[in-house]
């Protein structure tokens, strides 16, 4: 399976038509039946429905559509970024906020993950300190490119990176000393 596999397959399910898809996709005919036939031996499903000269996606055709669109999307908005940073000499600068306890657990390691690419050693970091939910308005705003924060955000992406122990600490003279809690 291929990428261009993958937009000939999204061509075609739009145009539902072998000669028309492969007009627009400037192939042969030939070519475009080739790889979906290819595709479709990977898939081990057929994803169209052929009737004399007449195609419909099937059910298969359906649901791996769909998985097409989202893939295809992702991969366009990945290029779109790296021609963005290409040419945008600005945007070779990434704004990062956190909350305050990850600023020696989490981001050291991180930076140094990230500028062991050598593609990322022209790549600047600012970075912004805050409670998490300013960093959330802040990242809303569009005036932090990524956050580690507490919550997840809707309408972004967010992915669990660990677990914060929390410790609650009195002195040995507190009244709440005397108290027993769960642990």
């Amino acid at each position: 399976m291929t990428l261009k596999s993958l937009e000939y397959f999204k061509k075609l399910a739009e145009l539902q038509h072998f000669t028309k898809a492969a007009n627009e996709l400037h192939i042969s005919q030939p070519s475009l039946s080739y790889a979906i036939s290819e595709l479709e031996k990977d898939l081990g499903v057929p994803l169209f429905d052929r009737k004399d000269k007449k195609i419909t996606l099937n059910y298969y055709g359906e649901a791996f559509l769909s998985y097409v669109n989202q893939s295809l999307s992702i991969l366009d908005e990945g290029l779109n970024f790296v021609k963005h940073i290409i040419s945008n000499p600005k945007s070779k600068n990434i704004s990062m906020g956190y909350i305050q306890s990850l600023s020696s657990s989490i981001i050291p390691p991180f930076i140094e993950e990230f500028y062991k690419n050598p593609l990322n050693k022209n790549i600047q970091f600012s970075f912004t300190q805050k409670d998490n939910n300013e960093l959330i308005k802040i990242f809303l705003d569009r005036k932090l490119d990524i956050i580690f924060c507490v919550d997840t955000v809707k309408g972004a992406i967010s992915q669990a990176i660990g677990e914060q122990e929390l410790c609650f600490v009195v002195s040995k003279e507190h009244p709440l000393c005397k108290k027993k809690y769960k642990t």
